[in-house]
């Protein structure tokens, strides 16, 4: 089952029932993220590496990071040294760890050129978490896709700062609309067929 968690700003403070009410599990703070409302640390993003850095080096880094953090996913962001599904897949091989993941920030793919229907099938499971800053038709693909792949991580809503009507309302649109895409639909009744007069 999909988790959806709100990306907190340094500055923000939310309640854990509004949280709830908003279709949110949680919170991310500082790339750590929280359940609510116990806020035990639920992962660590460990940040984009620096261009030049292998992937073995990366992924025995992030071995040792998750045999330091027991019961917390370390989830490797996207970006840096490695842009592309394929060289994060190499970083995860090198890792050889079950609580290493994948943390897909979706604009810096979008930049980069890598769109969901890349993404997803291509790191499948080996995705820990997707975050979203816009309501889109790129956010609801990934939404779909994660949902049909039987995802159980997270999709963090981190809408930009400076939103007009503030970043929790904004936030909470993303999160209605991303629930109501990937809800189970019930089957269509049939039409009932009429019976002849006697």
């Amino acid at each position: 089952m999909i988790r959806l968690l709100y990306a907190v700003s340094h500055e923000e403070a939310v309640d854990a029932a509004e949280l709830s009410a908003g279709g949110f599990a949680g919170v991310e703070r500082s790339g750590v993220g929280f359940s609510t409302p116990a806020f035990e640390p639920l992962y660590r993003i460990v940040p984009a590496r620096q261009p030049g850095t292998s992937p073995v080096d990366a992924g025995h880094d992030l071995h040792e990071q998750a045999e330091a953090h027991h019961d917390v996913q370390i989830l490797q962001a996207n970006g840096g040294a490695f842009v592309s599904p394929r060289e994060l897949w190499q970083v995860l091989e090198a890792a050889n760890h079950r609580r290493v993941k994948i943390a897909w920030d979706a604009a810096l793919g979008r930049e980069a050129g890598r769109r969901a229907a890349l993404v997803v099938p291509t790191l499948n499971l080996r995705l820990g978490l997707v975050r979203i800053d816009r309501e889109d038709d790129e956010a609801l693909a990934y939404a779909r896709r994660l949902a049909g792949i039987g995802f159980g991580g997270f999709i963090v809503i981190d809408p930009p700062a400076g939103e007009a009507e503030g970043r929790f309302a904004t936030a909470q649109k993303i999160a209605a609309t991303i629930t109501a895409a990937i809800a189970p639909r019930k089957p269509a009744k049939p039409a009932a067929v009429a019976k002849p007069k006697a």
